[in-house]
């Protein structure tokens, strides 16, 4: 039985994770924040506030140009739509204070697209061959390369951050529970406004990535 194409809408709760993979190659993984949403009787300073329910928490891989494209135009906080199939990903580790090998596990989405959800936004836009779209009164973008990128997110000299693993298996710590918060404008697949209040995944609560 083949593997499903899934699409999945949701907030970036992290910085993409950026990382050259020789000359020709890259990989950006993404950690965003999936879930429906209602409107409760609460309110922050006049505001209605929206609770999340529902969650889930996907990590997101893309390879090739789109990797370069995604960690170039996404930041913490911002809303996408991603099209994919869901994987298991597995390796071996050893356990704290003993050298017996543990199998850990994650799922993830092999993303084939990566888009950014235009409910809330407009954007400008540069194709990496010959053209793009530039909103009236805002400066044409210039692409970004693998190597400017690189630099961007790492700074010089380095071959990308370390990679953090967290799984399924793994007890969560206060300080992984408790990451702090992205700059969500709106609670995936809710109807939440710009100027409602957000809590939950909505607001990009969640474990820290990778």
């Amino acid at each position: 039985m083949s593997n499903t194409v899934n699409t999945y809408c949701g907030n970036l709760v992290a910085e993409p994770y950026f990382k050259r993979i020789g000359k020709d190659n890259a990989v950006a993984r993404l950690r965003i924040a999936c879930s429906d949403s209602r409107k409760t009787d609460d309110t922050v300073e006049g505001k209605p506030v929206w609770q999340d329910y529902n969650n889930l928490y996907l990590d997101v891989e893309c390879w090739g140009q789109l990797a370069i494209n995604a960690a170039a135009s996404l930041c913490k906080g911002f809303p996408v739509v991603v099209v994919g199939k869901l994987v298991t990903d597995t390796w071996e580790t050893q356990s704290d204070g003993s050298e017996e090998t543990v199998t850990r596990s994650r799922l993830k989405v092999k993303a084939h697209a990566v888009a950014f959800d235009l409910a809330r936004f407009q954007v400008n836009s540069v194709r990496t061959s010959n053209a793009g779209n530039t909103l009236e009164g805002h400066t044409p973008a210039q692409p970004m390369d693998a190597d400017a990128l690189d630099r961007k997110l790492n700074g010089e000299g380095t071959q990308g951050m370390e990679e953090r693993h967290l799984s399924a298996e793994d007890v969560i710590s206060p300080s992984f529970a408790g990451a702090p918060g992205g700059d969500a404008s709106g609670a995936p697949g809710g109807e939440a406004s710009s100027a409602d209040a957000l809590v939950g995944a909505a607001a990009g609560d969640g474990p820290a990535p990778f």
